[in-house]
């Protein structure tokens, strides 16, 4: 797939230099460096890069897209659920979405099925904007509070049942400290480009993107931190590129690790390429009548 293909409108944020390995034969990379702290992740990371998938979006008079992230999530009522961002479903240049499917990657699995979207093919005009203030700058995010939930449709096994990894999520008191260790799974079938990750010219000279973000069509595991909160959304320092949006943001300390905590966004155009923004994993979007 090009990278014309991909209509994920949450943009891009370089961060910092990092580089992905692939340890011990797995079926994932990270961007972690130590191997001592990898050892002690590890067994985390060998359940949560199953819950890694990319949407496709059908679309009626319009080719199909891929359009970002998405996992699933049991909000504690034992019920797996579908969430990603809105923008990756809203209505765009007057075609109507018809539904998603989800394709998920592991090497052993790479499935794909249908997931029915809560908001799907809503116009944008009926979100109500996320006002987002960066240090003195002030934007509005025209996505809102960028979340969507979903379900499976009943003649669908579960995800359980196909051995995929849903996320528990976080309590409704967590409260998002600043400097709480961080991560995302990302499965892509597009590989990032120094365009879509935003890189700078410098750093473009001396590293190229597979190494910093992973090959395509792998599921590579970003780290990082809640860098600050915010009342419904919060901002974080993992590197991302276009096509990330979506992806499921959890734990990597605490006796939580491994739970939900947001969604991933992407960082706006209008705002430095070094500001992440996420959605914290229990809001909703706010829509006005249209």
């Amino acid at each position: 797939m090009s990278d014309s293909d991909s209509e994920d409108d949450g943009a891009e944020a370089f961060i910092q230099t990092r580089s992905m390995v692939r340890r011990n034969a797995k079926q994932f990379s990270t961007d972690i460096d130590s191997s001592e702290e990898y050892r002690q992740l590890e067994p985390l990371f060998n359940n949560v890069y199953h819950g890694a998938a990319q949407l496709r979006v059908v679309c009626i008079g319009r080719r199909d897209t891929y359009e970002g992230q998405m996992g699933m999530v049991d909000f504690g009522d034992g019920v797996a659920q579908p969430v990603t961002c809105l923008h990756n479903v809203v209505a765009r240049l007057g075609s109507e979405p018809k539904y998603i499917t989800c394709t998920f990657d592991g090497r052993s699995f790479n499935e794909t099925f249908e997931v029915h979207i809560q908001h799907m093919g809503i116009p944008v005009n009926r979100v109500q904007p996320l006002m987002v203030t960066i240090d003195d700058q002030t934007i509005f995010w025209q996505y809102g509070v960028d979340i969507t939930k979903g379900e499976f449709p009943e003649d669908e096994p579960t995800p359980q049942s196909r051995h995929f990894h849903v996320f528990q999520a976080e309590s409704v008191d967590f409260e998002y400290p600043e400097g709480t260790k961080v991560a995302m799974a990302v499965f892509a079938k597009h590989a990032a480009t120094e365009d879509s990750s935003r890189m700078p010219p410098d750093v473009a000279a001396t590293v190229t993107p597979t190494q910093v973000y992973g090959a395509a069509d792998e599921i590579n595991i970003y780290t990082g931190k809640i860098t600050r909160r915010h009342e419904r959304h919060f901002e974080h320092d993992m590197n991302s590129y276009r096509g990330c949006s979506g992806a499921i943001i959890f734990l990597l300390e605490g006796p939580h690790a491994g739970y939900a905590i947001g969604v991933h966004i992407g960082s706006p155009l209008q705002l430095p390429h070094t500001v992440n923004l996420a959605v914290k994993i229990r809001e909703s979007p706010t829509l006005v009548q249209g």
